[in-house]
């Protein structure tokens, strides 16, 4: 048997197979190299994975009751995309393998009986390459929070309205995401910026007039039409956002439409994503116009055709942690990155720095604080802190 010490690596196996005996056999031969997690069936094994344990590696049996490898390993790359698999069966068919590679995605196809030496050779290959996905994963990840994130800090100079509106959206966003643990973090971080690229014409009344209902004119009625597929054609000629880009495309379809039309989705068909940033966006732009939570949440029920009403239970639930703010007026220098703007800020001038109902970020931080020390902005404002209401955490996601 292979000496091998994985020994403070992130190397975890799940090892899928309807015979007890060959689980016990294979743990009994690799407990000193390699720790690996067991189950007898696919449906198992897809749940372990849904439960957000992190499995550099599959090992499943080809022929199982129920659901066979190839399907288990075809809906396992959907569930955990990064995760390495490997496929042991008796069956050596040339048909069995080329299904395995081309549907499961197969990085190795081991007959069995296997040696426990190969196998745990094909194990340890496979987690390296399980380390390299995740690399290059994440390093793309960090490029493009960054990038998006340096976009937003321009946007803050060129258009603080805007640039509030996207805190404020990100900020209620965040607030709601224990039920939206389908979407990547990483995702859910660009999500406000990138949405709002195509806005820069709209204004806070038209959000509003849009989100009460009221009337508009033709033409900022088009406008409004118009602005998300403007934002998703830029957000689609950046590699790897096709999501954030039919979600920014989506964000104002109905979740109930009263006609249906071809090529718009309705219900959830719309993505996930779209579903819950409409539903922020509009109790944003309602609170903003009243300040009174309440009233935002009571216009949002008068158009249950438009929320996804699972998500707009959340946002219920998530207005009730603002009703128990309290404005409090501190000294510029002690505001911190829990905090949010409770009122408008603007520079000696009249300029506009920073809008009400913003939250703080640490280039806020650190611009208010140096302007507070040069005269520009006043040295006390206004803020309140808002706390996610923990009980979100207790309930299931949403599909």
């Amino acid at each position: 048997m292979m000496e091998v010490s994985t020994a403070g690596s992130d190397l975890k196996v799940l090892f899928v197979d309807d015979d007890e005996n060959v689980l016990r056999g294979y743990q009994r031969a690799m407990r000193k190299v390699i720790a690996m997690d067991t189950c007898n069936s696919g449906a198992e094994a897809l749940e372990r994975l849904r439960q957000c344990a992190r499995y550099s590696v599959i090992v499943t049996d080809m022929r199982m009751p129920g659901m066979d490898g190839v399907e288990l390993l075809q809906k396992a790359r959907g569930i955990s995309p990064d995760t390495v698999r490997i496929m042991l069966t008796g069956n050596a068919d040339q048909q069995t393998a080329v299904d395995a590679i081309n549907e499961g995605d197969v990085f190795r196809f081991l007959n069995k009986p296997c040696e426990p030496k190969l196998l745990a050779e094909a194990i340890l290959s496979a987690h390296q390459q399980y380390q390299h996905y995740r690399s290059e994963r994440e390093l793309l990840e960090r490029t493009l929070t960054g990038a998006v994130h340096a976009m937003g800090e321009a946007l803050a100079l060129a258009n603080p309205r805007l640039c509030g509106r996207i805190s404020s959206i990100e900020h209620h966003l965040f607030a709601i995401s224990p039920r939206l643990r389908e979407i990547p973090e990483w995702q859910l971080a660009l999500l406000p910026t990138l949405s709002q690229l195509g806005a820069t014409l709209i204004t806070e009344a038209m959000f509003y007039r849009a989100a009460a209902g009221t009337p508009s004119s033709e033409a900022e009625s088009r406008l409004m039409a118009q602005y998300p597929e403007i934002g998703a054609r830029i957000v689609e000629q950046i590699p790897r956002l096709a999501e954030l880009a039919e979600a920014t495309r989506w964000q104002l379809a109905d979740f109930a439409p009263a006609h249906f039309e071809a090529g718009v989705p309705s219900g959830t068909s719309i993505p996930l994503m779209a579903r819950a940033l409409r539903v922020v966006m509009d109790f944003d732009a309602l609170l903003r116009a009243s300040g009174d939570v309440n009233e935002a949440v009571q216009r949002m029920t008068m158009f249950p055709h438009r929320y996804d009403p699972a998500i707009l239970r959340v946002l219920t639930r998530h207005s009730e942690t603002l009703r128990s703010s309290n404005v409090v007026q501190i000294n510029t220098s002690a505001i911190t990155t829990d905090m949010v703007i409770a009122q408008d800020v603007y520079t000696s001038n009249g300029t506009l720095l920073v809008r009400k109902g913003q939250p703080v970020s640490r280039s806020i931080s650190e611009r208010l604080m140096l302007m507070a020390e040069s005269g520009i902005v006043p040295q006390q404002l206004y803020i309140y802190v808002v706390s996610a209401d923990a009980e979100l955490e207790e309930v299931e996601s949403i599909a």
